[in-house]
């Protein structure tokens, strides 16, 4: 199977867009819970808003950082796929890319902690680490889906 810089690329945005929407969903349902008064009531336009502005902070700071981690980690994605190239088991190559993603999850989060450093929301940079542990690998199937259908269209 050719697998082309362009099907990479194509893996890439797959991981990066599905980051986004998964980041966001967990920058927004962290938002929730913290905002949440422990003992009273609070009224849902309090809550909402409150989860609004977080989201929209940890948007910029996750969409920022998940750009730079995506460019930064693309060169490790390529080694890693050029060195499973001769393996055919596509759970292993799977299982891989989301150890890489989980890694560079870490890594990224590490950075970002250095440079923002931010109340600890544990749970939050647990459903990251596990967001790009998912992403990566979501956007290796993409490609490989891709990479496939551009074997088989060749072969017709």
């Amino acid at each position: 199977m050719a697998f082309t810089r362009r099907e990479f690329a194509y893996g890439a945005w797959c991981a990066w867009l599905f980051f986004q929407c998964a980041g966001a969903l967990a920058v927004f349902t962290t938002g929730v819970i913290v905002t949440l008064p422990s003992g009273g009531a609070a009224s849902s336009g309090s809550v909402v808003s409150g989860a609004f502005m977080i989201s929209v902070m940890g948007g910029t700071v996750g969409l920022t950082a998940s750009t730079i981690s995506t460019l930064l980690g693309s060169p490790l994605a390529w080694l890693l796929g050029v060195s499973l190239r001769s393996i055919r088991s596509e759970r292993l190559h799977l299982l891989s890319f989301a150890i890489l993603g989980a890694g560079v999850g870490v890594a990224t989060l590490w950075a970002v902690s250095i440079v923002l450093p931010l109340p600890a929301l544990d749970g939050l940079w647990v459903a990251l680490v596990v967001c790009g542990g998912v992403a990566v690998p979501f956007g290796q199937h993409k490609a490989l889906r891709r990479a496939r259908r551009a074997d088989l269209a060749a072969e017709h």
